[in-house]
């Protein structure tokens, strides 16, 4: 396989889409959603709270990468390229996205509680339509990175 065929795949040739209102919306919703579930619930018992800086560059960093490109660049890209997985479905959502924040749920079980892992799939979603969107995964990058930022600064 090619490397500029890797990287459509994957979601890397084409820029994060900066001027796109909906994506700065989807930003500050991911930074406020954690504050109000903070002001409504108060701390997360049994939560994870990173400690130290290569804590913090793992948590808003490294995860965010590596889940983007498995999942929203390899996992959702390969299946964009089916013919059943790139028709739309319910609210505007392929089946490629649906099928891949399934999966991005169902992993998130095998470290977390229950109630943590079904937590990701709105954020999943919203990752995965994005990558839909604009035609990369770096506006989900940007989105994961955020979302995780303000979780774990509100709700620590």
């Amino acid at each position: 396989m090619q490397t500029s065929t890797i990287g459509s795949l994957l979601g890397l040739l084409r820029p994060p889409q900066l001027r796109d209102q909906l994506f700065w919306l989807v930003l500050l919703s991911g930074a406020l959603i954690p504050l109000a579930f903070r002001i409504l619930f108060g701390t997360l018992e049994g939560g994870f709270s990173p400690s130290g800086l290569y804590a913090w560059i793992i948590v808003i960093g490294w995860q965010p990468l590596v889940e983007e490109l498995l999942f929203r660049g390899l996992i959702q890209g390969t299946l964009l390229d089916t013919r059943w997985g790139g028709q739309q479905s319910v609210f505007h959502l392929s089946h490629a996205n649906l099928l891949t924040s399934a999966l991005f749920v169902t992993i998130h079980f095998v470290n977390h509680h229950a109630l943590w892992a079904i937590s990701v799939l709105l954020p999943s979603l919203i990752f995965g339509w994005l990558r839909e969107r604009h035609g990369n995964i770096w506006s989900a990058l940007i989105a994961h990175a955020t979302f995780n930022l303000a979780f774990f600064v509100t709700l620590s």
